[in-house]
């Protein structure tokens, strides 16, 4: 193989090291946030009924794509600042 093509191979596996996904699953997203699945499915459970009776969420704000739910890397870093304890 040419050096070139061996270049641009070593240059694409760097690049996919430092991309990541901003779509979570629910188990990479219950590790992002140090609680467990089982916790992330009660709580999108919980919330379901919580929003239609107009009380807040809370656990973090999930999509659908189907049947399977999804985390954004942005609402979970959100969902985590407003966990913060006020000073």
């Amino acid at each position: 193989m040419c050096p070139q093509g061996e270049a641009v191979s070593d240059e694409n596996e760097n690049i996919t090291e430092l991309i990541q996904p901003r779509r979570m699953t629910e188990k990479t997203a219950a590790f992002y946030v140090g609680r467990s699945v089982y916790w992330l499915r009660n709580t999108r459970k919980d919330d379901d009924g919580r929003e239609a009776v107009g009380d807040p969420r809370l656990g973090p704000p999930y999509v659908r794509d189907g049947r399977t739910p999804f985390y954004f890397r942005e609402d979970l870093d959100l969902w985590l600042d407003q966990k913060k304890l006020k000073k």
